[in-house]
């Protein structure tokens, strides 16, 4: 059987894209800029160092993944149902409010969660639970 192959006008050649997979076509700049930017800004550590980019595909157990993702759903779902959310750091502690009225002055150890930063934690914990399953596939 002869494989038919692509001819350009310029004389080069390449074969077929069928059943290539287009990566590109399953993603989206502006998503892909949202992402970037809240990456980016979960770089710096408490210490006040900041980690590699990619220091996350080192990977941990997914239960961290798991709790993290089942975190940030939950933030998802009250923003959809019309709550504010808001994330308070007191020390090492962390706790989340969920308002029914918007906080017009935030006090200073507190952030406000948008649905644009819930969705990309849970991006990120999903990515990260499916990259423990793929590396770790027998």
């Amino acid at each position: 059987m002869v494989k038919k192959i692509r001819v350009f006008t310029s004389g080069a050649n390449r074969n077929l894209s069928n059943g290539k997979v287009r990566y590109h076509g399953f993603r989206n700049p502006i998503c892909e800029q949202s992402f970037s930017s809240y990456m980016e800004g979960h770089r710096h550590l408490e210490d006040g160092s900041l980690r590699d980019p990619n220091n996350w595909w080192k990977g941990w157990d997914k239960r961290i993944s798991m709790d993290s993702l089942s975190t940030h759903f939950t933030d998802l779902e009250a923003l959809y149902g019309g709550l504010f959310v808001y994330k308070e750091k007191e020390g090492e502690n962390e706790f989340t409010h969920y308002l029914k009225n918007k906080v017009k002055e935030l006090p200073k150890t507190w952030t406000e969660v948008t649905e644009e930063g819930a969705c990309n934690a849970i991006r990120f914990n999903a990515t990260a639970y499916l990259l423990d399953i793929k590396t770790n596939e027998k």
